[in-house]
């Protein structure tokens, strides 16, 4: 099994995830999802949920609209 069959890049999860690149740099860095910064790379777990969807467990919005 390749190990790098787990992993993406910001463009791969912007597709994936239908946000921008930015954005999902700007998740990156605020440690929103699980990723590790290699030189100006980010590199991502691509096992993870999409940080937009209510369910994810750092979406303050969705934990809000759950509590109602």
């Amino acid at each position: 099994m390749n190990p790098l069959e787990h992993i993406m890049g910001t463009e791969e999860a912007a597709e994936l995830w239908g946000i921008k690149q930015g954005h999902v740099k700007n998740l990156c860095r605020d440690g929103k999802v699980l990723a590790i910064q290699i030189g100006k790379t980010w590199i991502l777990d691509k096992n993870q949920p999409n940080p937009s969807q209510p369910n994810h467990p750092k979406n303050w919005r969705g934990r809000k609209e759950n509590n109602n």
